[in-house]
């Protein structure tokens, strides 16, 4: 799924490249190239 897609479905916003394919989840130490990961 495109980080795009993903961030239209959250209503939030993409800084960046939205056509980026997001093939995971980790946490921010974890995270590596496709994988999203977030801070609060």
């Amino acid at each position: 799924m495109k980080l795009g897609e993903i961030a239209v479905m959250l209503k939030g916003e993409v800084k960046g490249d939205p056509f980026v394919e997001i093939q995971g989840v980790a946490g921010v130490e974890d995270a590596k190239e496709g994988e999203m990961t977030f801070l609060s």
